[in-house]
């Protein structure tokens, strides 16, 4: 969760670009636990930055992972 709220912070200072490395970070850091909240932050900087592929490859992932209707939507 210090990830997470180090790249919030990031992501209120309008730093978009630290934000992001933060969340990729702490995903490869704790990959064996598949935080959820990491990856939806991720996501969601991708999209305000029109980074749609990026995107989608992390939802697809969240999916293949754990197909259910959550991760599918």
């Amino acid at each position: 969760s210090t990830y997470l709220q180090i790249a919030e912070l990031y992501a209120e200072a309008n730093k978009p670009d630290l934000a992001i490395q933060w969340a990729k970070d702490g995903i490869e850091a704790f990959s064996e636990y598949r935080d959820v909240r990491l990856r939806q932050f991720l996501i969601d900087q991708y999209k305000k930055q029109k980074r749609f592929d990026d995107a989608i490859t992390i939802a697809w992932t969240m999916f293949t992972e754990a197909p259910r209707l959550d991760n599918y939507q």
